[in-house]
């Protein structure tokens, strides 16, 4: 093809050559020959047209050469971009015809009407943990005295929740569930309805924590440690369900609920542990606030904090002749306080519970258990790393424990009554608690008497040999 264009133009270049020596020659000639000049331009003029489309193909050719970015797999790439824009304009297309927005708020996932009348809120937490526990007082009595060594993994915590509100503001639902870490079914724990009469007052009715223990209130995803306290998972009422009713105001906040016994989750409505029960908080804040106390870390951002707090929960034991119940009834109570100042965070809390009618416990026809837990922790590099400290101490008046069920026992003779438990660790913070590890030892002189597979620790009643536990979690929350 290029020879041809050759030779196309060595024919321009000569003819011009002629007619510029025949322009010559007629200059020296007085007479010319004007028809041989007329054939000539004619010729030129007929070969200027033929090399115009040859010269609009040489201009294609060089642009193809030239703009060799545009390769078959570069056009692939932009047919795919347009496809995926094109794609995403429909489905936002979609969304904006039934009113509806979708994305992420920097903390959780949701979904929304235009008018912001329906919302949803999905997240979840993921805490996987590997734990170590040496004890060789293992097992509920001498004679069932287990394995003093034991290790491995552990899906503690795989939970998803759906919040949000419907046709109001004002008018929540909540919905927190996770699959049990040894059988892999999903549990509800969290579910009930609420209403926001104003930014003071709401009513909630459903399942949801009996306001008793402040460590219980806080969210297992903002702990300090790997776990919360023995001492708190010995004390608590956990979750039941029943209607509450509280108040949040500049300085002071309380709770009040009827509920259906504590440990009561998921528990229908003929077997639940109690006939009545009433349980209620309040708190008192002098300054601070309020949102910085749903955790135990001073953040670098948080405001010095002060925060007061006491609870009371009075049960009435399950009547009748199908009861299952081993007391009549229960009263505890509980006072804390907290204080944070960054880079410091402090922590005490005290408990105790009189439970009279336990009847299945020879020799005893009721029990008063106190203890009591103090918590320190300070930041090493800021909002990266801190590092804590945590003691408890249980007096179990000699019975194992008190439950919404038949299975307290008096501690066989001989043991260690009153049981004390050190905790020392950090946390490395990646992104707060979206994104940490926490690493802790957990070491019980005298062992456990009431152990917490949850938290890496056993029921040690063989012996008064001492128990440790080593602790390390990754947590993502999304």
């Amino acid at each position: 093809m290029f020879s041809r264009y050759a030779m196309s133009l060595i024919l321009l270049v000569f003819g011009l050559i002629g007619l510029l020596n025949t322009a010559a020659e007629a200059q020296q000639t007085p007479q010319p020959d004007l028809q041989q000049m007329q054939r000539q331009i004619e010729q030129l003029q007929h070969e200027v047209q033929r090399l115009r489309p040859l010269e609009q193909e040489v201009a294609t050719l060089r642009a193809t050469n030239e703009e060799t970015w545009l390769t078959e797999r570069r056009a692939e790439e932009v047919k795919a971009l347009i496809r995926e824009v094109l794609s995403d304009a429909d489905t936002r297309a979609s969304l904006a015809d039934g009113g509806m927005t979708a994305g992420h708020n920097g903390k959780t996932f949701y979904l929304a009407s235009e008018d912001g009348n329906y919302l949803m809120k999905i997240g979840g937490r993921f805490q996987i943990r590997y734990i170590y526990t040496d004890a060789p007082g293992a097992g509920t009595s001498p004679a069932a005295e287990a394995d003093e060594n034991e290790s491995g993994f552990q899906l503690r915590r795989v939970w998803l929740h759906f919040i949000g509100h419907i046709g109001d503001p004002k008018l929540k639902y909540a919905v927190w569930g996770g699959f049990s870490r040894s059988t892999g079914n999903f549990q509800i724990w969290d579910a009930y309805l609420s209403y926001d009469f104003d930014e003071h007052f709401s009513i909630r009715a459903g399942q949801t924590k009996v306001p008793f223990m402040h460590e219980e209130q806080i969210s297992s995803r903002f702990q300090m440690a790997v776990e919360r306290a023995n001492y708190n998972e010995f004390f608590t009422a956990d979750y039941s369900q029943g209607v509450m009713v509280e108040g949040t105001y500049d300085h002071f906040g309380w709770k009040a609920m009827v509920h259906d016994g504590r440990e009561g989750a998921n528990v229908d409505w003929s077997a639940d542990s109690t006939d009545v029960g009433l349980a209620g908080r309040v708190e008192f804040m002098p300054f601070g606030k309020w949102a910085q106390f749903k955790d135990f870390v001073a953040w670098s951002d948080d405001p010095a904090g002060l925060l007061f707090g006491a609870a009371i929960d009075y049960e009435l034991g399950e009547g009748g002749a199908d009861s299952t119940q081993n007391y009549t009834s229960l009263l505890g109570w509980t006072a804390d306080a907290s204080l944070e100042v960054h880079p410091f965070s402090l922590y005490a809390s005290v408990v105790g519970r009189h439970v009279q009618g336990v009847d299945n416990v020879a020799g005893k026809s009721s029990v008063d258990q106190f203890g009591t837990e103090l918590m320190a922790a300070v930041f090493i590099i800021p909002d990266k790393f801190d590092v804590f400290g945590r003691f408890e101490w249980i007096d179990h008046d000699h019975v194992n424990e008190i439950v919404g069920d038949p299975g307290v026992n008096l501690l066989p003779t001989g043991l260690v009554d009153d049981v004390k438990v050190f905790t020392v660790g950090g946390n490395w913070y990646f992104h707060r608690h979206d994104a940490k590890l926490t690493v802790d030892v957990v070491w019980a002189p005298d062992g456990l008497r009431r152990g917490e597979s949850g938290g890496g620790t056993v029921t040690s009643n063989a012996n008064n040999d001492g128990q440790i536990a080593v602790r390390a979690q990754m947590q993502v929350l999304f």
